[in-house]
């Protein structure tokens, strides 16, 4: 079993006994472009999980909140009708 932080979600991955993998996850407030991942552990507080989460959105060009990009995604599919 891992445990990953993609910045946009935090995700679980759990072997089943075919040899395949489960990936559980829970959306955070935040866009992350893709390919932004590093582990994390869950063994930490929730609150120190979402601390570091902030921080690496921070770092990431083309981070932003969740509902800033839901905001940007409709005006560009209203300009596109």
């Amino acid at each position: 079993m891992r445990s990953m932080k993609h910045g946009g979600s935090w995700s679980l991955y759990i072997p089943d006994p075919k040899d395949s993998t489960i990936e559980l996850f829970v959306r955070t407030d935040w866009y992350v472009p893709p390919h932004a991942t590093t582990s994390h552990d869950l063994n930490q507080s929730e609150e120190l999980i979402r601390q570091q989460t902030a921080l690496m959105v921070n770092q990431i060009p083309g981070s932003k909140s969740l509902l800033v990009w839901h905001q940007e995604f409709q005006q560009r599919m209203n300009r596109s009708i």
